[in-house]
């Protein structure tokens, strides 16, 4: 009889720059605001739920309330990323031009001048349709809305300007509080719980490898990186010789001077777990 042979989860973990840089934990009579490390702090739109950021400069994002999983009709993003001018406003009419819209109006967040960009959508599928573009402490940030025809965003935006605050930019090393519930990822077949403030930033031409990362805006890059994934491992290899493989490569793509040792997890399934890398 042929057996399919079983799937093996990889789940590499890879340290970008050194996290533990800044000091983990923070005093008592410090209020926690996840959104620090990006400079700022916001209150959601009434009725809008968060739902999970899919690119590694974004801050937080929302989704309507009509919207299902399946049938998205409205979201509302802000990012936050490094300047390629010293000027808000030719970010703002690019923008606008890519989305046949306007600059229309001066605005601020915060005080900061801030450029509002409007266009149309007649359409079924999601495309932007108004937005806030802002310089502040050398860094732009967008407020974008994207929705589908005749479901307008603008007291979404407003709300999220009126309550929008600069802050201090924090270390991401200070923010690693877990997520409250775990995750279901690709496509339901494991769950997996990571400090709230990672980005899932994976490749959707590759549906079987989960990637995530910590994203670090003063670096204009990611502290950390989680990837996942599941490959079927072949008839003629066993589990041993599967994970030897994986290390063997690893140690390879990284030019590491040592072999990589397994740690094996007991239990009913075949677990194993490598050892801590550093990587040059």
């Amino acid at each position: 009889m042929n057996r399919t042979p079983a799937p093996l989860w990889l789940l590499p973990l890879f340290l970008a720059a050194p996290i533990s840089a800044a000091p983990a934990t923070r005093p008592a009579n410090r209020p926690t605001n996840r959104l620090a490390p990006f400079g700022l702090s916001v209150a959601a739109p009434d009725g809008w739920n968060e739902i999970r950021r899919d690119k590694d400069k974004t801050v937080i994002q929302w989704a309507s309330p009509d919207s299902t999983p399946t049938n998205i009709r409205g979201i509302i993003t802000i990012e936050a990323t490094k300047p390629s001018a010293n000027s808000a406003e030719p970010f703002a009419e690019q923008l606008a031009k890519g989305w046949q819209g306007k600059v229309d109006s001066e605005t601020t967040l915060d005080g900061e001048k801030t450029f509002h960009i409007t266009a149309d959508n007649n359409t079924d599928k999601l495309r932007p349709i108004e937005a806030l573009v802002a310089l502040h402490a050398n860094y732009f940030y967008l407020v974008m809305a994207v929705s589908t025809a005749k479901h307008p965003c603008h007291k979404q935006i407003e709300s999220i300007r009126a309550s929008w605050h600069w802050t201090d930019i924090d270390s991401p090393s200070t923010h690693l509080e877990f997520l409250e519930h775990p995750l279901s990822v690709l496509s339901g077949t494991i769950a997996i719980n990571v400090p709230q403030i990672m980005n899932t930033i994976s490749d959707p031409k590759q549906p079987n490898v989960l990637k995530m990362a910590i994203p670090d805006l003063p670096r204009n890059d990611v502290d950390y990186i989680l990837e996942a994934q599941l490959v079927t491992r072949a008839p003629n290899k066993s589990f041993d010789q599967t994970k030897n493989q994986l290390a063997a490569g690893i140690q390879t793509k990284f030019n590491l001077p040592k072999p990589l040792t397994w740690t094996i997890i007991k239990g009913d399934i075949n677990r194993a777990t490598l050892e801590k890398i550093s990587v040059p």
